[in-house]
């Protein structure tokens, strides 16, 4: 007989601006909430605040949720604060009748304040188990190095249930010798309010993989053809300037183009776009969620793997030229309805699997 549990952990990215992490909390605390309706679910954030008013603005119920502040967070800075962080996240784990971390890429060498995520995920992790706690993976893409992450394997995932975003990540766990499944990003089963797009074209771009000749070319030529020009900020990072997606594109405003100034407000402006310019792998898959026909600029593995599994046939590598970008549009254009389909068809597809497939006990 299953036993539900009365009391959830959620470990996230939660907190640091950026709208993909706040929305993978987002979905994962809606589908624990449906799962178990009569549990308590602490969050784990960078910042309380930040993730109390992303929540809030999407209208979810906090009546059983606890958003509680990462151990460790500014060591350094305040070390008194710490302890007390310390003790209490050793206090909600112990309460803890199960404990889920991810999704999305949460282990990685080296983070911008100069820690190790991999040897904080092992703490955690270690702690978990110490208290003879369940751990379930969620979502995790893997595209650490192997010999980085080898180290910390055992001690991340040995004795705990593994999900994966990508047949990638799923390999490189095996290599480390661990079953891994695949669940899709948690947001890849969001379901936004759809409503009448405008003439709006979304680009969510960021720093150090375009150059800042193209873009300009390309906002040009959009703006000659009659397009709303509309940037997308994914991350306003409170103190990483280089992963700042506002600071970045502010540099491409003109009489002719506007962004957005907060993530609630780059969230809401999907709704309105007509064909999106996605270079972060949320915008992709926010797209994929609005059924926006979109052309997808692939910086790195991450977004690699998500357009070969849609088998999308606009995409390009960061060496991409205005003329191909422009190019791509005309053909969208002729095309809409039925790429407005295949998304649809592909987004109700990933909402399945990730229903089907979410660990429960």
């Amino acid at each position: 007989m299953n036993i539900k549990p009365s009391h959830i952990s959620l470990f996230t990215a939660t907190g640091a601006e950026n709208l993909g992490d706040e929305l993978i909390t987002l979905t994962e605390v809606q589908h624990l909430q449906r799962i178990y309706p009569d549990s308590c679910i602490t969050v784990f954030s960078h910042d309380t605040a930040r993730t109390k008013r992303f929540l809030l603005s999407q209208n979810i119920s906090l009546n059983k949720v606890v958003i509680q502040e990462y151990f460790p967070n500014f060591l350094r800075k305040k070390p008194l604060r710490n302890i007390r962080l310390l003790w209490e996240t050793l206090r909600l784990m112990r309460n803890s009748d199960h404990i889920y971390i991810g999704g999305g890429w949460l282990l990685y060498a080296k983070s911008e304040e100069g820690h190790s995520p991999l040897r904080l995920w092992s703490l955690r992790a270690r702690l978990a188990k110490f208290f003879k706690k369940p751990i379930t993976y969620l979502s995790l893409g893997i595209s650490t190095e192997i010999d980085e992450l080898r180290p910390f394997s055992r001690a991340i995932f040995a004795w705990t249930e593994i999900t994966v975003r990508d047949r990638q990540s799923q390999k490189t766990a095996q290599e480390l010798w661990y079953k891994a499944n695949i669940l899709p990003d948690p947001v890849l089963s969001y379901t936004p309010e759809q409503r009448p797009k405008t003439k709006t074209i979304g680009i969510a771009f960021r720093k150090w993989f375009l150059s800042d000749t193209i873009v300009r070319e390309i906002c040009q030529k959009l703006s000659s053809l009659s397009y709303e020009i509309l940037f997308l900020p994914h991350s306003l990072h409170p103190t990483d300037e280089a992963s700042h997606d506002g600071y970045y594109l502010q540099d491409f405003l003109s009489p002719s183009t506007s962004t957005t100034q907060t993530i609630e407000q780059t969230l809401q402006a999907y709704r309105k776009c007509h064909i999106l310019l996605s270079m972060r792998l949320h915008s992709m898959i926010l797209a994929v969620d609005h059924h926006i026909p979109f052309i997808g600029v692939s910086y790195g593995k991450k977004t690699q793997y998500l357009l070969e599994d849609l088998d999308w046939k606009y995409a390009h590598t960061s060496d991409v030229s205005a003329a191909q970008i422009i190019e791509d549009i005309y053909e969208i254009e002729n095309h809409y309805t039925e790429l407005e389909k295949k998304l649809a068809q592909k987004h109700l597809s990933y909402q399945t699997l990730y229903t089907n497939s979410f660990p429960w006990k």
